[in-house]
């Protein structure tokens, strides 16, 4: 039998990441997170404690990487973004692949923006997380202020709402209109009356 590459290795240990990633997000959308242990969650994802410690030391490592693997999913509709021309390009980039990302990770979402709105977990996320946080409403408006829109600063607070508000709906409505939705959230930042071609 041959050993094991160290990308195969690799790869199992990031499957068994992921396996524990999700148990614990479901546990936490469940229980609360307070209330969640360890113990619970190794359970529920069928691993061992011992694995569980091998890869997080506390439930609260355990959220920061949940937090992280949101961010990355962000980041990566920002990526798709960056690819345009120009700003109305990037813009229409930006929406369509957001949507496309929760298209795929549907089911980590759907429990994400449970556990999200828990009272006092933003308080225990790291200070990457909230000036990520912040930076996505700098590149919204930096896109904004470069179709020349009246009020960048505040459209893209608005536009960063819209979004969001829009995944969650697109998430619990069976027969959500999304392709219209998008349509007309696009109509809205992207007026003739400011919007550069």
């Amino acid at each position: 039998m041959c050993p094991r590459t160290a990308e195969a290795y690799e790869a199992i240990r990031e499957a068994s990441k992921q396996k524990i990633m999700q148990a614990a997000l479901e546990i936490f959308a469940r229980r609360g997170f307070e209330k969640s242990s360890i113990r619970q969650i190794a359970s529920h994802g069928g691993v061992s404690l011992g694995l569980m410690y091998n890869y997080f030391k506390s439930k609260e490592d355990l959220l920061i990487a949940i937090c992280q693997k949101s961010m990355q999913d962000v980041q990566a509709s920002f990526i798709e973004a960056d690819k345009g021309r120009t700003a109305k390009e990037k813009l229409e980039r930006l929406v369509a692949s957001s949507f496309e990302i929760l298209a795929q990770h549907r089911d980590f979402w759907q429990v994400f923006y449970s556990l999200r709105s828990q009272p006092g977990l933003k308080d225990l996320l790291p200070e990457s997380f909230q000036l990520w946080h912040k930076s996505i409403h700098v590149q919204l408006k930096t896109y904004l202020s470069e179709l020349t829109h009246p009020n960048p600063d505040a459209a893209a607070w608005l536009l960063f709402a819209t979004i969001d508000g829009v995944a969650q709906h697109n998430i619990w409505e069976e027969n959500y209109p999304l392709k219209a939705v998008l349509d007309e959230l696009l109509k809205t930042y992207l007026e003739d009356s400011y919007a550069a071609t």
